[in-house]
C-alpha cells in the first residue's frame, strides 16, 4: 500500500504539474514569475482542495439524516460539489488581482489554471487512493489515467476562465462590480454541466460513455487554450497600442511596434542584440502593461506607479541607444 500511495502522489502531482508548465509557458508576452505560480498552484492543492473536502463530508453526514444516501450522492456530485470547488478555487483571485504582477486577463488564467490543476492534484490523489483500495490495481490505473486527462484539465478550465474575467475587469475603465460573479457563474454552470455527462455515464453504464469521455477531453483542453489565444490577441493589441508613442519618444527601436506586438516577428535574429533581446523583450511587455493600468489605478498606486514606468522606459532608452550607436 505504500508504494501505491507514493506512485498516486506522482500520477497525480506529475501530469498537473506538466500542463501547468505548458500553460505558463504559453505566456509569451511577459511571463508569470514562477513563485506567484507556485503560490497558486499550493493554494489549490492543500488549503481550497482539504476545506472542500471537509465541507462535502459535512454536508453529506447533514444531509443523509434528511435523505436516502443514494439522492445525497447525486444531489452533492451534480450541484453542492460544483458550487463549493467553483467558490474554493475562484476567491483568491480577488486577492491575487491586487499584485503588481497581475497585469491584464493573461495573467488571470495563468494564475487560475495554477490554482485548478492545484486542486486537481489533491483531489486525484484521494481518487487514486481509493480506486486501488475498492478495484485494485486495474481500477487504479483506470483513474491515474482518466483523472490526469479529464478532471484535472477541466478544473483549470473553469478557474482560468474566472481568472481571465477577474483580469479583464481589473482594466476596465468603469470597473464593473459583475465581472467577478459572471465568471465565476459561467464556471459553476460549466461544473455542473460536467458533473452531470459523468454522472449520466456511470448511472446508464452506455458503452459510449468512454466514447463521450473522449470527446469532452479534447473538447476542455481546446477551450483553455482558444481562451488563452483570444486573451494573448488582446495583449498584443494593449502592447502595439501603449509603445507607439514610445517609439516615437526615442525610447524604443525604430519599427519596435512592427515587432514586439508579433510572436514569430520576436523570435526572428538580427533586429537587436542577442546580449540585449531578452531583457528588451520583458521591458517593453512591462512597460505597455504598467501604462494600460495607469488608467485604471487607484491614486495610492499612481505615484509608485509612475516611477515604475519612468524606471522601466530609462532603462529601455538606453539599450535602445547603445543598439543603435553600435
Amino acid at each position: 500500500m505504500p508504494i501505491i500511495v507514493v506512485l498516486s502522489i506522482i500520477g497525480a502531482a506529475v501530469p498537473m504539474a506538466l500542463f501547468l508548465v505548458l500553460v505558463w509557458w504559453l505566456d509569451r508576452y511577459e511571463r508569470e514569475p514562477v513563485r506567484m505560480v507556485g503560490r497558486c498552484f499550493l493554494w489549490g492543492a492543500v488549503p481550497a482542495a482539504l476545506g472542500v473536502l471537509l465541507l462535502e463530508m459535512g454536508a453529506a453526514a447533514l444531509g443523509r439524516f434528511f435523505l436516502p444516501a443514494a439522492t445525497v450522492a447525486v444531489i452533492s456530485t451534480a450541484l453542492l460539489s460544483p458550487i463549493m470547488e467553483e467558490a474554493a478555487k475562484a476567491w483568491p483571485l480577488l486577492w491575487f488581482r491586487n499584485h503588481s504582477d497581475f497585469n491584464n486577463g493573461t495573467d488571470g488564467i495563468v494564475y487560475g489554471t495554477a490554482i485548478g490543476f492545484g486542486f486537481a492534484v489533491t483531489e486525484n490523489l484521494c481518487y487514486h487512493v481509493d480506486a486501488f483500495a475498492t478495484g485494485g490495481l486495474e481500477k487504479w490505473l483506470w483513474s491515474v489515467v482518466l483523472r490526469a486527462l479529464y478532471s484535472g484539465t477541466f478544473h483549470a478550465l473553469t478557474t482560468g476562465l474566472v481568472g481571465y474575467f477577474v483580469g479583464r475587469g481589473k482594466f476596465n475603465r468603469r470597473q464593473p462590480a459583475w465581472v467577478f460573479p459572471l465568471g465565476l457563474s459561467l464556471a459553476i454552470l460549466a461544473h455542473i454541466g460536467w458533473n452531470t455527462v459523468l454522472l449520466s455515464g456511470e448511472v446508464l453504464r452506455s458503452q459510449h460513455y468512454f466514447h463521450l469521455l473522449a470527446i469532452c477531453y479534447p473538447l476542455a483542453f481546446g477551450a483553455l487554450l482558444a481562451l488563452m489565444q483570444l486573451s494573448l490577441a488582446e495583449e498584443s493589441a494593449v502592447i502595439r497600442q501603449e509603445l507607439t508613442e514610445e517609439m516615437h519618444l526615442g525610447v524604443l527601436l525604430p519599427d519596435s511596434v512592427r515587432i514586439l506586438p508579433y510572436y514569430w516577428r520576436r523570435r526572428k535574429k538580427g533586429w537587436i542584440s542577442p546580449k540585449y533581446k531578452q531583457e528588451y523583450l520583458e521591458l517593453s511587455a512591462s512597460l505597455a502593461f504598467k501604462k494600460r493600468e495607469l488608467g485604471f489605478c487607484s491614486a495610492q498606486r499612481r505615484t509608485s506607479l509612475l516611477d515604475e514606468i519612468e524606471s522601466v522606459r530609462k532603462r529601455l532608452r538606453s539599450m535602445t541607444e547603445a543598439e543603435l550607436q553600435s
